[in-house]
């Protein structure tokens, strides 16, 4: 299994000249392998937690997914994407037999990561918000993002499920360090940030159409059980009937 990040390659210059010759090699075959993506992929390697945790650090899943990245002025795309949600930090893979290399946040605008969308708090205009990346949930003339976070904690009492915040298939009831979990969601409308917890603090901001915004909430909830999808549409409703 090839566990290479681009800082290991770039160091194996500074073991000597004795193997010279394999370590050129190996770092050719990266630089070879990772074509134009290079630049992505040339930062320090991720956090590692040397110690038993139930939950995980990331995002949704310890699994990177495919996803594009628009890092300094350029897109890079077919990477394997993932969010530290403990450190707020993205990321990367060349591919799944690689280490992660995390990226500078200072120049990243936005990334997708299996699908969803992702914008740094920077360059989405959020500098009222903690510092950080957001999941776009919905993109038009208003916004709602989501933050998720993942806070370390030690208890002796921590439960799977409910008790994290979350299921972890591989939960072990001997350990005290876990991962919680914290979802927020902001609403922007009319350029004013407001946290909102359901989708009934969203329909409140349509005072005049509250009544009609509540019934089609209520109907469109078997189609869209979660909060994400069933927000989502709720907006995409008010806007189009505006």
């Amino acid at each position: 299994m090839r566990l290479i990040s681009i800082t290991a390659a770039v160091s194996l210059l500074c073991l000597g000249t004795a193997a010279s010759a394999q370590e050129y090699t190996e770092l050719d075959r990266f630089s070879e392998e990772a074509g134009e993506m290079a630049m992505l992929f040339r930062g320090k390697q991720g956090m590692s937690y040397e110690f038993p945790y139930n939950g995980t650090c990331f995002w949704y899943g310890r699994d990177f997914l495919p996803g594009d990245v628009f890092y300094n002025g350029k897109l890079y795309k077919g990477a394997f994407v993932n969010v530290n949600a403990h450190l707020q930090e993205l990321v990367v893979k060349q591919d799944q037999d690689y280490l992660p290399v995390l990226v500078d946040a200072g120049h990243v605008e936005w990334f997708t990561m299996g699908g969803r969308r992702f914008v740094s708090r920077d360059a989405a205009g959020l500098t009222a918000l903690p510092e950080g990346y957001y999941e776009v949930i919905f993109d038009g003339r208003s916004k709602l993002y989501k933050r998720v976070d993942k806070i370390l904690r030690k208890d002796a009492n921590n439960r799977n499920g409910s008790g994290i915040g979350y299921d972890d298939p591989n939960y072990n009831d001997k350990v005290q360090d876990y991962f919680a979990n914290r979802v927020s969601y902001y609403f922007i409308k009319d350029g004013e940030i407001h946290s909102v917890r359901k989708w009934r603090g969203i329909v409140s901001y349509f005072p005049e159409r509250k009544k009609e915004l509540k019934r089609y909430a209520k109907d469109a909830m078997a189609s869209n059980p979660d909060f994400d999808a069933l927000a989502a549409a709720i907006l995409k409703y008010a806007e189009a009937n505006e």
